[in-house]
């Protein structure tokens, strides 16, 4: 089965991509830099997840599909006593 998996290179990414390979799976990673997927099994597709056409790219021909991508963001607490 070919697999995309997005979010490769994160934090827990590299735990997925090698728990989805030694199950005999193929891979396809969406990256933003190619070069911290060297060492990651799989063909390293460089887009972004919040870009149509680099997103339509990485899933074309795959079966299945596994976010492990998220994007944080700073926010600031609001104080419910006021």
């Amino acid at each position: 089965m070919k697999v995309l998996i997005t979010g490769g290179t994160g934090f827990v990414g590299p735990h997925v991509v090698r728990a989805v390979a030694g199950a005999g799976h193929d891979l396809r990673l969406l990256v933003r830099d190619s070069t911290r997927s060297r060492e990651l099994p799989g063909q390293p597709v460089v887009g972004e997840m919040t870009n149509t056409v680099s997103l339509q790219h990485a899933v074309e021909g795959v079966d299945e599909a596994r976010a492990t991508s998220s994007r944080l963001r700073k926010t600031r607490a609001s104080n419910a006593s006021s």
